[in-house]
């Protein structure tokens, strides 16, 4: 029997990718940083259009940025194992009276539960217009942030340090 037809186009072997090389510099005259920001379209080096495939596209570069994003966010979840060592933070091998209760700690998680939910569903409109470039670069310096902060409510044993570092930022 003769072959049916594909209701897809044919694939050719060297397929034409229009890549518009996004221009350096700051945002045109009359329009504002924050607006041309909020459509991922500055700075130029993180807009989406910098980011089309061209002749030289490497997939294996994506590898990192993807591995360190699946890092950051799986981090989250081992959030249990500092449980203990919290609740004996001042008293090394017993809790000391001043120490933080296992109930004061755990909910540490669902605070970042709850705010990790809500942020994927408002922000991830924003990745779609602005890119994955720019939208993660942020979240890299806002996670890092927030651990420097619980960090520091760990270190000097202050609660809000916690919950606002891991639990909101």
């Amino acid at each position: 029997p003769p072959p049916r037809p594909s209701s897809f186009p044919p694939r050719s072997t060297t397929s034409a990718v229009v890549v518009r090389k996004a221009s350096s510099g700051a945002p045109a005259g009359g329009v504002s940083v924050v607006s041309e920001f909020w459509a991922g379209r500055y700075p130029k080096f993180l807009a989406r259009e910098s980011i089309l495939e061209g002749g030289d596209f490497n997939r294996w570069k994506v590898v990192p940025a993807a591995m360190s994003i699946q890092l950051s966010v799986g981090s989250v979840f081992a959030w249990s194992m500092w449980n203990e060592p919290l609740t004996h933070s001042l008293g090394v091998v017993v809790p000391c009276s001043t120490d933080w209760g296992i109930g004061s700690v755990v909910p540490v998680f669902s605070a970042i539960c709850c705010v990790m939910g809500c942020t994927t569903a408002v922000l991830g409109a924003w990745m779609e217009r602005a890119g994955p470039r720019l939208v993660n670069t942020i979240a890299a310096f806002v996670f890092s942030s927030g651990t420097l902060l619980c960090g520091y409510g760990a270190m000097s044993h202050h609660l809000w340090a916690l919950y606002l570092g891991y639990g909101v930022v």
